[in-house]
């Protein structure tokens, strides 16, 4: 629903939760929240103020934003926090700033087993291609082993990885690992893609249950990668999540068994892959699916999430 009424519903839930002992609530990855979302945390804030008596005010709840860099391009997101700043509020910030080139190294010994000094060349390679990004980090490590860069030798029992400026200047290293997850991304079959951008829509946690109804469904006219997918049962559907995970992409909760995204920026990038037009399309359909599975299957959080699909596509229509 609307983000007044969602905050309402948040705050009084709260307020009912915490006359006595406070609560702390910790909001990730504000970098990449939506406009409906900051306005939720702007709401949030303003009624964790000590000074506020508004109907819903609270001064025993403590929220907890973290954000990086990337804070800035989001310009809903960067003029919310300015703003939310200015209230006398209980409002921690967290700025995740990125690694520097000793962290990355720390990293990159306990990764190979090497010594600081032997590895210390390396590891300024990979902080120039990244930035210190600590998931860049991860996934140039990743693509460099897939790649045959770093070679576990049989002789020595160590890992190598032969003349750094080589690396450095080596064309298939990308001095933007964002680049590198695309190129992962495309060696995913026809039909692995085809899923994953319909889980971007869905997003950090995929739910099994909706994912095969939508493609139980068929929807021939999206693309032919999806084509591929329409009719596909749910063994052969984690059979396809399965692919990605092993690709680094996905990861599966070892309680509940559900698939999530191993990092919101892979999301973001099969997300953003995608013409705008077709994430409206996804984004109507699965809202639709989404009301009609709740109503049938009486299952309140399907209600929830098929308002958060016609937001997102009222909003980007």
């Amino acid at each position: 629903g609307p983000p007044a009424a969602t905050a309402a519903f948040f705050l009084r839930l709260f307020s009912f939760l915490s006359p006595e002992k406070p609560i702390a609530l910790a909001f990730d990855d504000i970098h990449y929240a939506d406009a409906s979302s900051m306005e939720i945390l702007k709401l949030m804030a303003h009624a964790a103020s000590s000074s506020n008596s508004t109907k819903y005010s609270n001064n025993q709840m403590l929220l907890v934003l973290s954000y990086t860099e990337l804070l800035e391009r989001n310009r809903v997101a960067f003029k919310t926090i300015r703003n939310i700043k200015n209230f006398p509020s209980n409002v921690n910030y967290v700025h995740l700033r990125p690694w520097d080139v000793d962290t990355v190294n720390e990293l990159v010994t306990s990764f190979f087993k090497a010594e600081p000094e032997e590895s210390l060349p390396l590891s300024k390679v990979i902080h120039k291609k990244t930035g210190g990004n600590p998931f860049e980090v991860s996934q140039f490590l990743r693509f460099g082993r897939e790649k045959g860069h770093f070679k576990f030798s049989t002789s020595t029992y160590k890992w190598e990885w032969g003349d750094v400026e080589i690396l450095d200047q080596y064309t298939e290293v990308s001095d933007n690992v964002a680049e590198m997850l695309t190129v992962s991304m495309v060696q995913l079959c026809f039909a692995t893609q085809a899923v994953l951008k319909v889980a971007s829509c869905l997003g950090h946690m995929i739910p099994m249950d909706v994912l095969v109804a939508y493609f139980a469904e068929g929807h021939e006219e999206e693309s032919k990668q999806s084509a591929t997918v329409v009719g596909i049962q749910e063994e052969q559907l984690v059979e396809l999540l399965e692919g990605a995970g092993k690709a680094g992409i996905l990861v599966k909760s070892s309680t509940h068994g559900t698939y999530m995204w191993s990092n919101d920026r892979l999301q973001q990038a099969t997300y953003e892959s995608m013409p705008v037009t077709m994430r409206n399309q996804l984004h109507l359909k699965l809202g639709r699916l989404l009301q009609e599975l709740g109503l049938v299957c009486d299952e309140e959080w399907m209600i929830f999430m098929a308002a958060n699909q016609m937001n997102t596509y009222a909003l980007e229509a």
